[in-house]
């Protein structure tokens, strides 16, 4: 593989240097002798994949500091493509190849559907009501049927019809405003709020967007303190009372907030029920056939289902752009395609999309080139496993680098570049599953392609991507400057948007204005018939 150019700074030690020392302290004197009765006097019939040789204690907690990407880079190179990691008392499987990723989480989807134990995004923070966090279980079960019914082919055809709407806005408004990230985010929460709720967000500065804002965030905080918050690290300390575990208000403070956003929200579609259909009301349905449920429950089933999309349709449309801005010989060559099927007298519309091989094959490299979870969703198993030799131990940690997979040179030649190209010439390319895999895979994941297909091809279509331009400098924009949380994106950047001729403006405007905007209208065409 080559050395990765990424400049994702991501310190395992931030959180823990912040932590109060009496934690650590706590830690050590718990959990040593576990540890040395653990790792002395209990054998093991097969051994852990190999890895780093970690610290008493600690682990290999004082190796991830820095840039994640490069270490697992340098020990995939020594240990192979399935290695083992100590954090605190936690071990952590890393799965560096797409083959052994399909043998474990597809092939044996049953046996590694279920989630790690969670302690602050899933205990403390959504109080383990939330669908992508639980346990495989029966509970589980029943919540993800309800949402694939909701995102099956047929409901993703009735979608189309408000991203047809959403996107239309979003080329709208680039006539007037270059804030595409915030565009992009007012598209993302309309399109799941008014299948949601019923609520369609046409501005950015609507309340409910800086509020669903701060849900994202502390979601992303909790996932992020996976391998980081010194409870999350030795689970011991979840016993100790509050009063000496602050971390216990503080995530109860903002599981408070939550709910009382997604409570509100559901009381919303509630009194729109009888007129409207949404997917609140047909989860509360679906659910209450299961039996008595609380309020709770259903609005963290139906939150999940916004959280998950937002911030990864968000991300990765950012992505796209940057791209384009970036490799403009891409941008002029699915321009070209777009005008060959579409012309100059109307939007790109969904079925123009198998006529269009080059705009598929750039979408595929948007979610492989700087993909937006770039160590996947972590999955775990209930009872130990055994993959080619080697113990894979219950409620361990399994992550998917997906990053390394994506940049592997043995199977992506130049894999730090943008060439959709790539997917034409090799269509059968396997290098990793962006949506996630088995029966944890993403139930949004042909909602999500509609929305990146449909935004950018529309982008394109309006719009030359040029660079800013200011006092006669160009700005630059840095590829590899990359945010990182649990999810990526880039860095901010600047982007001007050119109006490729006056028909086209001419044709945004008209669209916009003839779109239908009435909310209780939009949902009759998308309610099952």
């Amino acid at each position: 593989m080559l050395e990765s150019p990424t400049k994702m700074p991501l310190s395992f030690m931030a959180i823990i240097n912040s932590e109060n020392a009496l934690f650590l302290y706590a830690a050590v004197v718990i959990c040593s002798a576990l540890v040395i009765y653990k790792y002395c006097y209990l054998g093991h019939a097969l051994p852990l994949p190999p890895g780093p040789v970690p610290l008493p204690v600690v682990g290999n907690l004082h190796q991830l500091t820095g840039n994640p990407f490069e270490n697992f880079e340098k020990w995939h190179k020594k240990y192979g493509p399935l290695m083992s990691l100590r954090v605190g008392q936690r071990t952590v499987i890393v799965i560096g190849s797409y083959e052994i990723a399909h043998d474990l989480l597809d092939k044996q989807s049953a046996m590694y559907s279920t989630r790690p134990e969670l302690h602050i995004a899933s205990k403390h923070l959504a109080k383990n009501m939330s669908m992508a966090l639980m346990p495989g279980g029966k509970k589980w079960q029943t919540h993800r049927r309800i949402v694939v019914s909701m995102l099956n082919s047929a409901a993703n055809k009735r979608n189309q019809y408000v991203q047809d709407i959403e996107s239309k806005q979003v080329v709208h408004d680039l006539l007037t405003s270059h804030d595409f990230s915030s565009s992009f985010e007012r598209y993302a929460m309309s399109l799941a709020f008014t299948l949601a709720y019923g609520i369609r967000l046409d501005s950015i500065t609507r309340p409910e967007i800086s509020e669903m804002r701060f849900v994202i965030k502390c979601l992303l905080d909790g996932l992020k303190n996976v391998t980081m918050a010194m409870v999350e690290l030795f689970p011991l300390l979840d016993h100790l009372p509050q009063f000496i575990a602050p971390w216990k208000k503080f995530w109860q403070e903002r599981h408070n907030r939550t709910i009382q956003f997604l409570l509100q929200n559901l009381q919303y579609a509630r009194s729109k029920q009888k007129s409207s259909w949404t997917w609140a009301r047909e989860v509360q349905q679906a659910l209450d056939q299961t039996g008595k449920v609380s309020d709770a429950q259903v609005a963290y089933l139906v939150g999940t289902m916004n959280e998950a999309a937002v911030e990864t349709t968000t991300g990765t449309l950012r992505t796209a752009i940057k791209a384009l801005l970036l490799y403009s010989t891409v941008a002029k060559r699915a321009q070209q395609e777009i005008d060959d099927i579409v012309g100059s007298d109307r939007l790109p519309r969904f079925e123009d999309l198998p006529q269009m091989p080059y705009m598929d094959a750039l979408i595929k490299e948007v979610l492989r080139w700087q993909p937006v979870t770039p160590l996947g969703a972590p999955h775990s198993t209930h009872t130990d496993q055994e993959y080619m030799g080697y113990r894979i131990p219950r409620g361990a940690i399994i992550m998917q680098n997906f990053y390394g997979m994506v940049h592997d040179s043995k199977i992506c030649p130049e894999p730090y570049k943008f060439k959709p190209e790539r997917w034409l010439e090799n269509p059968d390319l396997q290098v990793f599953s962006p949506f996630g895999y088995g029966r944890r895979k993403c139930p949004g994941e042909y909602m999500g392609r509609n929305s990146l297909f449909i935004v950018v091809s529309r982008i394109l279509w309006a719009y030359n991507i040029n660079h800013v331009v200011r006092n006669g400098q160009t700005m630059k924009v840095e590829e590899w400057d990359i945010e990182h949380h649990f999810t990526s994106a880039p860095a901010p950047f600047e982007v001007s948007f050119e109006v490729r001729d006056e028909r086209r403006r001419e044709i945004i405007e008209r669209e916009f204005q003839g779109m239908e905007k009435d909310v209780s209208r939009i949902l009759q065409e998308v309610a099952p018939k």
